[in-house]
């Protein structure tokens, strides 16, 4: 337990001490640009009843499709609900005016009273994951496929699309040097302390029948009886 407690105070005071310089955060801004991108959304959500779990499913998935189930008010089916949003897609790929559908189709309230802006996004956001990974693929003006929620399709539009101001992302960046050197730090002493072996031929196993060789006497040791 002492040995964990040091090591692990050794790798926080390495983190922590690491000094960053300016030139450093700025070399890795310019470096990193698509991963401090950030698009100005809108929305399109088309709801569905979530279905109820199957069989083995934990309690803790269960409680939570149930209370999502009870929170609904839309009674259509997914599938149902994946088909008109594949629809929305086509239609706004076509050149229908997407504050129009937003007027049309969408269920999300908060959304759908600011003609279905939503906000910013980028990859630190609390978006789900699949809608990071969808938006960030996109061009301003372009829509992603329907993206599958727990009670809902999300059909988005890229509105803008900029890159964060350096000043907004500084600290993420000082993290993410101070954790590339404590990796490298690391990887160093273990590379310090591999084992190496001098003689593989020691290791080998004699043919099948053969005796196995004996190793010469070490100096000073008493003789084998």
């Amino acid at each position: 337990m002492r040995a964990n407690t040091l090591a692990s105070a050794m790798l926080s005071h390495e983190h922590n001490s690491y000094g960053v310089s300016e030139e450093m955060i700025k070399e890795y801004y310019e470096r990193n640009q698509a991963k401090f991108q950030r698009a100005r959304i809108k929305l399109i959500s088309i709801a569905f009843k979530p279905a109820v779990p199957a069989a083995g499913t934990s309690i803790a998935e269960i409680a939570r499709a149930t209370a999502e189930a009870a929170a609904s008010k839309a009674q259509r089916s997914e599938a149902d609900a994946r088909k008109l949003a594949e629809d929305v897609v086509k239609q706004t790929r076509e050149g229908a005016d997407f504050g129009k559908l937003v007027e049309q189709y969408s269920e999300d309230a908060a959304s759908k009273a600011a003609g279905g802006d939503f906000g910013l996004v980028n990859f630190s956001s609390a978006h789900s994951a699949n809608i990071k990974s969808a938006v960030m693929a996109l061009k301003s003006g372009e829509v992603t496929d329907p993206i599958r929620q727990s009670n809902a399709f999300y059909i988005i539009r890229v509105e803008e699309k900029t890159v964060q101001d350096m000043k907004e992302v500084m600290e993420p960046i000082i993290q993410d040097l101070r954790q590339a050197h404590v990796n490298e730090w690391f990887m160093a002493i273990r590379n310090r302390f591999a084992l190496v072996v001098e003689n593989p031929q020691f290791f080998a196993q004699p043919p099948r029948g053969q005796p196995i060789p004996q190793m010469p006497p070490v100096p000073g040791a008493p003789a084998a009886k």
